[in-house]
């Protein structure tokens, strides 16, 4: 039998002992750079088959190891020096401050040895700038005296003037107590600026007009009032070193600005340039030919009334300046043809105030200026241009048929300024006192239907259809007591077929007297058509007691447009308010320069209707 032994052998080797940690001799070093130190490691157990381990550094800025733990100092600061086992990378740390070799202070510099502080520093502060030497000392400490802090003090070399007199500034290093010193004279302390204000912040200026704006720089005894000036688009308009502005001759909006030199504070004025256009000024010596045998010129000192009955039918022309007084006991017939009446044209604003020189001017002292005149062909006209017509009767009517027939073509008024009438200017009592057409154009129409008891509405009708066009257009209705426009009419129909408001600037319209007022009252009798465009509606005049500020009210089958028309804050109707006007988000003192004295010159120059709606005179402002 075959016996087969397999013997498995086997191969030993004694087991490696592993490393369980690893220290260094010490934990913190301080070392003065270049100098060495070294550390040892120690592997742990000591039996360990492998001891190798390698040496690292956090900052070789700051220090340097070698392979063996020789560690040598290279800048200031701290680092940590690592040994790593390379059996089972076990890691101790030490850190290693390192300090540099001091260096010691052997003096000191200033760079000021005499500051003066007076009105041509534009600071109460100066500064002082010291080093020691040499630039490498370890203690580069400085600390700062003065010598009489009432008069300057010293912070970190910041030198600042208390008041008038003198003191000295030392600066002392820290090593070694060096110093030097700085004389400071202080013989006016700075004021400085704290604003710039302009006395405009708009201006409206046409082309080649100048204007100088004023600027003020506060505080008003600061030490420097000095500022310049500057204009954001030159073609438009410029300012010289004095803020006088000069407008160019291109329309458009510039920036001018006013810069203090001390602090740069700025103030703006916005200067709009607009052309004189929309005009057509008539020959200033002779606007009509007086050669014409359809023409009457007048000299200063003729009668007007005598005028006008001597020569039916005929043109009168009134001369700048001439004047006349419509009175008691002038009796006065309408002429075959009706009254035309032509001033020279003058060239002024549409204030009341601006008459110099004076176009020509009618003072009507008489209750009425035109009554019932028994003229019934309807082929008359009444025709006003150019000319002012002024009312001082306490009750006085413009016209005001209350009896009898009248029919007229026309009622007219072209660029003049009406006031002072206390009840209407236009008044049809009944249907046989027919105007075809009431027209006021380029006119003012200022202080009227104010009679202390019951005044009359400014236009009023009480027949049906006894005016049939109304047409208030380019012109500003300034005060206006009691309704603007009243057609009531009767006998089934309204009193005018056709109304349009145009361009009118109204301002302190519809209130005070009476009790109820409106803009226009077309009451109930039958259907109007009433058109109202680019107008702006201002204040109402007052308001209280029993009093109703109202807008429009109409024949529900008439026709009623709005367009473009707004209304400020001050307008304030209570009842039948006026239906798609625009609000303005101001008052009138608001948008416009000057309301209480007249002047309705748009200064809100982000009014979106600034060159479009409203009287437009006051666009450009060329009268």
């Amino acid at each position: 039998m075959l016996t087969v032994v397999i013997v498995i052998a086997t191969s030993c080797k004694d087991d490696d002992i592993s490393v369980t940690g690893v220290k260094i001799d010490i934990t913190t070093l301080s070392l003065t750079a270049p100098s060495t130190g070294s550390l040892v490691a120690t592997v742990m157990p000591e039996d360990a088959t492998n001891k190798a381990v390698t040496w690292t550094t956090g900052d070789p800025n700051i220090a340097t190891v070698s392979s063996d733990g020789q560690v040598t100092a290279v800048g200031e600061g701290i680092t940590t020096i690592t040994v790593t086992t390379e059996d089972g990378k076990k890691s101790a740390i030490c850190a290693v401050f390192v300090n540099l070799p001091n260096i010691p202070v052997t003096g000191i510099t200033l760079n000021e040895d005499e500051l003066t502080f007076d009105a041509s520093v534009i600071s109460n502060q100066q500064t002082l700038t010291a080093n020691v030497v040499p630039k490498e000392a370890t203690n580069q400490g400085i600390r700062w005296v003065s010598s009489d802090t009432d008069v300057a003090i010293v912070i970190n070399g910041e030198v600042t003037a208390i008041s008038q007199g003198t003191a000295t500034i030392t600066a002392i290093t820290m090593d070694g107590d060096f110093e030097l010193s700085c004389i400071v004279t202080v013989n006016d302390i700075y004021i400085p600026v704290s604003g710039v204000e302009l006395n405009k912040s708009t201006l409206l200026l046409l082309m080649s007009d100048t204007e100088t704006l004023q600027a003020t720089v506060f505080p008003t005894n600061a030490s420097n009032q000095r500022v310049s000036w500057s204009s954001s688009n030159t073609g438009i308009a410029t300012v010289d070193a004095n803020g006088k502005i000069t407008a160019g001759t291109v329309e458009g909006l510039t920036i001018i600005t006013v810069t203090s030199e001390d602090g740069n504070f700025t103030q703006t004025c916005t200067v709009v340039v607009y052309p004189q256009i929309g005009v057509i000024i008539p020959d200033p010596v002779s606007p009509v030919n007086c050669g014409d045998p359809n023409v009457v010129c007048l000299n200063i000192g003729q009668s007007l009334t005598s005028a006008i009955t001597d020569n039916p039918g005929k043109i009168i022309y009134l001369p700048s300046g001439y004047t006349f007084t419509w009175s008691p006991p002038v009796t006065f017939v309408m002429p075959e043809g009706g009254i035309h009446i032509i001033g020279e044209f003058v060239y002024q604003s549409p204030t009341l105030g601006d008459l110099n020189p004076p176009r020509p001017r009618i003072t009507v002292t008489s209750a009425t200026m035109f009554s019932t005149v028994g003229r019934t062909s309807g082929n008359d006209v009444i025709r006003f241009e150019n000319v002012d017509i002024i009312s001082t009767n306490a009750n006085g009517f413009l016209t005001n048929a209350t009896t009898g027939a009248w029919n007229l073509k026309e009622l007219s008024f072209e660029n003049c300024i009406i006031s002072g009438f206390a009840q209407s200017l236009v008044r049809s009592n009944n249907a046989t006192q027919v105007y075809d057409l009431v027209q006021f154009n380029k006119c003012l129409i200022h202080n009227v239907s104010h009679a202390a008891s019951s005044p009359n509405p400014v236009i009023q009708s009480n027949g049906a259809r006894s005016m049939k066009e109304i047409r208030i257009t380019n012109t500003t209705v300034n005060a206006a007591s009691n309704t603007f426009i009243d057609i009531v009419g009767g006998a089934g129909a309204a009193g005018a077929e056709n109304v349009l408001v145009e361009n009118v600037t109204f301002y302190r319209t519809v209130g005070q007297q009476g009790t109820n007022r409106w803009l226009i009252n077309a009451g109930n009798n039958g259907p109007v058509n009433i058109t109202i465009n680019n107008c702006i509606l201002g204040s109402i005049r007052g308001v209280g007691g029993v009093r109703r500020e109202r807008g429009i009210t109409m024949h529900e089958s008439g026709t009623l447009i709005v367009e473009n028309t707004y209304a400020t804050t001050d307008w304030t109707t209570v009842e039948e308010h006026i239906p798609n006007t625009i609000p303005y988000s101001g008052n009138c003192a608001a948008l416009f320069v000057d309301p209480e004295n007249g002047n309705f010159r748009i200064k809100d120059l982000t009014f979106l209707g600034r060159d479009k709606v409203g009287d437009p005179r006051w666009w450009y402002f060329f009268y």
